[in-house]
């Protein structure tokens, strides 16, 4: 429990943040990403985080739930999202895409070393011919 004692991260700060292979759970995913700023908050407060690595950290259907939520929200400004090796299956590749075509930001992903197979590519086909700021 001391990732919660933890103080208030000054978001508007930090630009890039790689937590590649840090075992990552599913409680610190979720601490992590609400202690983003909201745009609830007041005054508005968006970050500046526009890259995130979660390389390496198992994330399966609930952790990709988890940043897809994040991904959703007005204030978020990430623009490259590396998810190499973290657990992706088709489910997760579903959930990732819907969010990515609702969202305008992100503008690079990277799913490398993770196993959703043939059916899980039809998915991201649709993504790349839809939303064609994503490379």
């Amino acid at each position: 429990r001391i990732v919660h004692a933890l103080p208030a991260v000054r978001w508007t700060l930090v630009q890039d943040l790689c937590l590649d292979q840090t075992q990552l759970t599913l409680e610190g995913l979720r601490f992590l990403l609400d202690s983003l700023p909201k745009t609830e908050s007041s005054p508005p407060s968006p970050s500046s985080l526009t890259e995130l690595d979660l390389s390496r950290n198992h994330l399966g259907p609930k952790g990709v739930q988890l940043l897809a939520n994040c991904l959703l929200a007005p204030s978020q400004k990430i623009q490259t999202l590396i998810l190499s090796s973290c657990g992706i299956d088709r489910s997760c590749v579903r959930i990732l895409s819907d969010c990515l075509l609702q969202n305008s930001t992100v503008q690079h992903i990277t799913v490398s070393h993770n196993y959703f197979g043939h059916r899980g590519t039809a998915p991201w086909i649709t993504l790349l011919n839809t939303h064609h700021s994503i490379t």
